[in-house]
């Protein structure tokens, strides 16, 4: 299981904690924490994140509301999913694949791997089989997001992220290029910050991990091509 948490992108739990938080519950945390953007932003067509619900009894499977801001209950939908993705732990990318695609449908029959199961609290109940339900890759937009997310608010649980550098801002220089302003611990905050690009479609989890890195190492430091006054020097991880 120790594999599946990596992958995910989880913590492994402090030995010290009593008791430490079980698999389903870190699941749980770190979708949720992932899904928390698409409360405000529509999630597809008009449709938002309304709640992420632990499965009842404390059982291996969440369950993500979608619907209209002002919706009532009894118009909300729950897409209750597994907590296990084949032999993976389920990350936030996946429910968020899978959650659009069934919204996409809207109108249409239920399409493969999903059922109607009924309701709870007045809402549709639907259940996701992972393996057969299809879902939807996420925009450059979403990775973008997911990186800005992770360096401004560490994943819960998680101190590896809270040791990333300080993020002091960030530029779209266009859609598939984003800028981060980053303050790197041991650089006097009048010497600027480090103008960082990196590709959203790129690997993204990697180049997070790796910013700090390149930042302990001026020989990585080089021209801005954009010659940006906001930044006092540059690190290009954007052929990484």
């Amino acid at each position: 299981m120790n594999e599946d948490r990596a992958r995910a992108g989880l913590p492994e739990p402090d030995e010290r904690m009593t008791p430490p938080p079980s698999d389903d519950a870190w699941v749980q945390s770190s979708v949720t924490w992932q899904l928390l953007d698409f409360v405000a932003a529509p999630l597809h067509g008009e449709a938002v994140v309304r709640g992420v619900l632990p499965a009842p009894g404390g059982g291996p499977a969440l369950r993500v509301v979608t619907g209209e801001q002002r919706a009532p209950l009894t118009e909300l939908s729950a897409w209750e999913l597994p907590l296990t993705d084949g032999d993976q732990l389920l990350t936030g990318s996946a429910t968020l694949g899978l959650v659009r695609a069934q919204l996409a449908r809207a109108g249409r029959p239920l399409g493969p791997g999903v059922r109607d199961a009924g309701s709870v609290m007045g809402m549709r109940l639907f259940q996701i089989d992972l393996e057969r339900a299809p879902r939807r890759e996420w925009t450059l937009d979403d990775r973008a997001l997911s990186v800005l997310r992770t360096l401004a608010n560490p994943r819960p649980g998680n101190p590896e992220d809270a040791m990333q550098p300080l993020l002091r801002g960030f530029l779209r220089l266009e859609r598939d290029l984003l800028r981060l302003y980053v303050q790197p611990e041991e650089r006097p905050e009048e010497e600027g910050p480090v103008a960082v690009d990196l590709l959203p479609s790129g690997p993204t989890t990697v180049l997070i991990s790796l910013v700090d890195t390149y930042l302990r190492e001026p020989e990585r430091y080089g021209p801005d091509p954009v010659d940006d006054p906001h930044a006092a020097t540059y690190v290009d991880l954007t052929t990484y």
